[in-house]
């Protein structure tokens, strides 16, 4: 495989077991365990709420295994979890719905007065509650025997991070995840509740067709405030609760029966949690039984995560770094960054930490955006560092020039010669930084002259400018303003090109490319790198028009470039060897595709490590070739493993995520299960639609794999409608010459034969094949496919039914 496995879930699919973690005390909804079992891991996290050691159970003979309770309208399968006062249960629910839940009810033998009202509060609690990041409360009930129960979402996950050391998971990764998490207590906070309880194994991490979503479970020790009556309430009986380890120093020595807890004891369990993710050990070198924990959270300050992380053993440090996808040396240096962010959400005094989690979780976006963060003291120094990371390419040429001079300083005091030779390099840098300048004013100008286009003051309607308003005016400024300098016109006709072929515009993006590529051309000494980038993004062109050769003649040039300037193993030429790949796909010579692509993968990976964007578009590739070499199940997992990275990184609305939902679906289409697919394609194409819009031929694309899954399940009339849909749309996109014009006219001539009409069915694969045949190998897939429906059609046409 070429990504880590899916990560074992704390009940698998199918029923069956599957080697559960370690499990809270607190009865989180989905611990796969067995009751004694729970209680011994109870008591070894040290939870203050239940102080019953095992030594003081009376020996006697082995109980037998507690009878399974029934819940009306539910099928319960098996005990999930046990703890002080309440069982859960894994059932599915009758009917319709048919999912999987967890119910959660009060253990006879504790079953009084007091802990039912406790219950009803907790059901109370969860029932403010409709986050996408909390497991949701579906149903309250009692049963027949007048017990209490809950029926709660079941999350099929691994806790925070146990799952994120699975997936070896960066920095940057780590951090949105837990932005989701930040996001969810703070929607608790909004209606005023507090958790209390937050660590790893109740922030729990779902995986649904390659979606990773964190999930906060268990509110069973939550606590109310500010309700409409005005008056505080507590949902447990007793004062300090929870679990030492994450507990708040005002938490572990409460005032007032805990009545002053406010929503910073959350910031703080939370904070604990970011340490833990972030060095891969807690803030307290005590055990979580160590009597001496409270005490030690009370008294004493923090270490900093990178001190923290120093006084790990070097095989620890080791480990950590590779479940972060760095190496020890580079992981120091992103925890000294982050230090301030953690030490603030953990500081004793509560006046000192983050205000909310809504600040905290801020101040994690800034530093994921380079921007200043405000934990940190306000440096100069610290903000020039932050702007420097922000503007790389716009500080390049202050930078080289600083260099050159620094070399020159250095080199004369080595005899005239070096000296000679730096004030010639310095010279040679600062032309170049000197151009790096141009090329940035240039663009500030052009870009203060678009924006001019958007203000009021400067037109009638600015509500109506559209964004290709905005790049036809770019546009026309580059081509009359730049006369003088072609190398940066070339470089923004190169950029003004791609956007135009992003938003499906290709006509305008052919113009803008190919008059980028011969001014490069013309000039002496173009570029290496800047030549190489008009190649890669013509080839891109050529492919979506289906001129694939011409596609590959560019990106072996583009490959030669930039492997010569920046070597073979750079990130960047494993960029041209995935185009390339694709390339290779679509002229059907799969097998050289798969060792392209495999590469560029591997480089990918080496370079940025398994959860990096990159790799997962190189899984995705490698999964579509996958697909047609005969490997379904392969191609599969590769794009649920590419949906997770996607997922992760950009968000569950991201166009790269409604692609791999659409490439899902063709993939159970493959494998024969239409139903699912037809759910993912339908996904896939949402995303594209609010993404893309109605008319990009992405969302075109997605369109007609909707109306493939409805010609696959017989459903004739809507695939008729879809199928003509997508056609109509291609056509006004590519002309009517396009390939992906020739895939939609296989599946109309299908439909047309199941029908009953020979004569159109024939008509249409001939047409198919006149289209596919122009560019592409015999050997293709899609050209085969066309040739079999015309064959078909005229066998019908011979023997109709």
């Amino acid at each position: 495989m070429l990504a880590p496995t899916r990560p074992t879930g704390r009940a698998s699919r199918g029923g069956q077991d599957r080697n559960p973690p370690t499990a809270p005390s607190n009865l989180p909804t989905v611990v796969d365990r067995a009751p004694a079992q729970a209680d011994a891991e109870s008591r070894k996290q040290g939870s203050v709420r239940d102080q019953t050691p095992a030594g003081h159970r009376a020996p006697g003979p082995k109980r037998p295994r507690p009878r399974v309770p029934e819940f009306p309208g539910y099928r319960t399968e098996r005990a999930l979890g046990i703890g002080g006062m309440g069982q859960v249960f894994l059932a599915t629910e009758l009917g319709d719905a048919s999912r999987r839940v967890a119910i959660k009810k009060i253990r006879s033998r504790f079953a009084n007065a007091e802990l039912h009202r406790r219950f009803r509060l907790e059901r109370r609690a969860l029932a403010r509650l409709n986050h996408p990041n909390i497991a949701q409360l579906y149903a309250a009930d009692t049963t027949p025997c007048g017990q209490p129960y809950v029926v709660m979402e079941f999350v099929d996950g691994a806790p925070l991070v146990e799952f994120c050391d699975r997936q070896n998971l960066s920095v940057a990764s780590r951090l949105k995840l837990f932005l989701g998490v930040c996001r969810g207590v703070e929607h608790a906070h909004r209606r005023f509740l507090l958790h209390r309880d937050l660590k790893p194994s109740n922030l729990l991490v779902s995986d649904q067709d390659g979606q990773w979503r964190p999930k906060i479970i268990d509110f069973g020790i939550a606590k109310a405030f500010g309700d409409d009556d005005g008056a505080p309430e507590t949902l447990t009986g007793t004062s300090a609760i929870g679990t030492p380890a994450y507990m708040s120093p005002e938490a572990l020595r409460p005032v007032d029966g805990g009545r002053d807890l406010d929503i910073r004891t959350d910031v703080y369990s939370l904070g604990v949690v970011l340490y833990e993710l972030l060095v891969g050990a807690r803030p307290q070198r005590e055990a979580t039984d160590d009597p001496l924990l409270p005490s030690r959270i009370l008294e004493h300050d923090a270490a900093r995560p990178s001190s923290r992380w120093r006084d790990l053993d070097t095989d620890e440090r080791r480990a950590a770094a590779a479940q972060r996808s760095l190496t020890p040396e580079a992981l120091t240096s992103v925890l000294k960054a982050l230090d301030w962010i953690v030490l603030k959400a953990i500081a004793r005094d509560r006046e000192q930490r983050y205000g909310s989690v809504g600040d905290l979780a801020a101040d994690i976006e800034r530093f994921l955006d380079h921007r200043p963060i405000e934990a940190r003291p306000p440096s100069v120094g610290y903000r020039l560092s932050c702007f420097a990371k922000r503007q790389r390419t716009a500080i390049v040429a202050g930078t080289l020039v600083t260099l050159s001079l620094v070399v020159g300083t250095l080199g004369a005091t080595s005899g005239m010669l070096r000296a000679q030779e730096a004030e010639a390099m310095a010279q040679a840098e600062a032309r170049r930084a000197s151009q790096e300048a141009e090329t940035a004013n240039r663009v500030s100008d052009l870009l203060v002259d678009l924006f001019k286009t958007a203000n009021p003051e400067e037109v009638l309607a600015p509500e109506t400018i559209r964004l290709s308003d905005l790049l036809d005016r770019g546009s026309s400024s580059v081509r009359s303003g730049l006369a003088e300098d072609p190398a940066i016109k070339a470089r923004l006709l190169s950029v003004l090109g791609d956007i135009y072929r992003s938003m499906g515009l290709y006509g305008r993006s052919r113009e803008h490319l190919e008059e980028s590529l011969g001014l490069w051309e013309a000039t002496p000494s173009p570029d290496a790198l800047h030549l190489g980038r008009t190649l890669n993004y013509l080839a891109v062109l050529d492919r979506h028009d289906g001129h694939l050769k011409d596609a590959e003649r560019h990106l072996k040039r583009a490959s030669v470039l930039w492997s010569e300037a920046l070597g073979p193993d750079h990130p960047n030429v494993a960029g041209l060897l995935n185009n390339q790949g694709n390339v290779l796909r679509e002229l059907g010579r799969y097998r050289e595709a798969a060792d392209v692509l495999g590469r560029a993968l591997e480089i990918w990976r080496d370079a940025h490590g398994p959860g990096h964007r990159s790799v997962g578009i190189g899984a995705v590739n490698l999964g579509n070739v996958w697909s047609l070499l005969g490997r379904k199940q392969e191609a599969l997992e590769a794009y649920r493993r590419a949906g997770r990275i996607f997922t992760s990184l950009l968000g569950p609305d991201h166009p790269h995520v409604g692609t791999v939902r659409l490439n899902i679906g063709d993939a159970l289409m493959d494998l024969g299960r239409h139903g699912e697919a037809e759910g993912a394609i339908q996904e896939g194409l949402r995303i594209r639609r609010a993404a893309l819009g109605h008319r990009h031929p992405a969302t075109v694309k997605a369109v007609h794999d909707l109306g493939r899954c409805r010609l696959e399940q017989g459903q004739l009339g809507d695939a008729d409608s879809l199928l003509n849909q997508a056609l109509g749309h291609f056509g006004e996109i590519h002309g009517p010459e396009h390939p992906s014009l020739g895939l939609v006219f296989i599946d109309l001539s299908r439909l047309h034969r199941l029908r009953g009409d020979a004569e159109s069915a024939r008509r249409l694969a001939q047409r198919a094949v006149d289209i596919l045949a122009e560019e592409r190998s015999d050997e293709e897939v899609a050209l085969q496919s066309a040739r079999q429906a015309l064959q078909a059609a005229i066998d019908s046409s011979h023997n109709p039914s």
